[in-house]
């Protein structure tokens, strides 16, 4: 089983190397998503409380950012285009493998004879 696995992880550590650098292209991302360490409750009290700013104003929580947009928290720029990229559904990636006969895929860490699967 472990060398089954082999192929699928070069696979997936090739289309990772090849991947280039996001940036957002999408219609527009709200404000208060762009803060992937926050809570979303946390996310909101900062905008609320004025301690963000999009290219130098004060944000509002309905206000949607669009690629170039400056982020500021508490004064930090914020990397908020890679994240935004990387949850816009236009831009998965799917692998394929032909998995072998009686080869299991499962994210339990207990089953040994299994190929896990972990998220990236």
């Amino acid at each position: 089983a472990a060398a089954a696995m082999l192929p699928l992880l070069l696979l997936i550590s090739a289309v990772r190397a090849m991947a280039p650098p996001r940036k957002y292209a999408g219609p527009g991302f709200r404000v208060v998503r762009c803060f992937p360490k926050l809570s979303r409750r946390d996310a909101d009290k900062a905008v609320c409380d004025a301690r963000v700013t999009v290219n130098g104003r004060v944000a509002k929580p309905a206000l949607r950012v669009k690629s170039g947009d400056v982020v500021t928290l508490d004064g930090r720029k914020q990397d908020w285009e890679a994240f935004a990229a990387s949850l816009d559904g236009n831009d998965r990636r799917f692998v394929v493998y032909n998995k072998p006969a009686g080869v299991t895929c499962t994210t339990d860490n207990n089953d040994r004879r299994s190929l896990r699967f972990q998220p990236a």
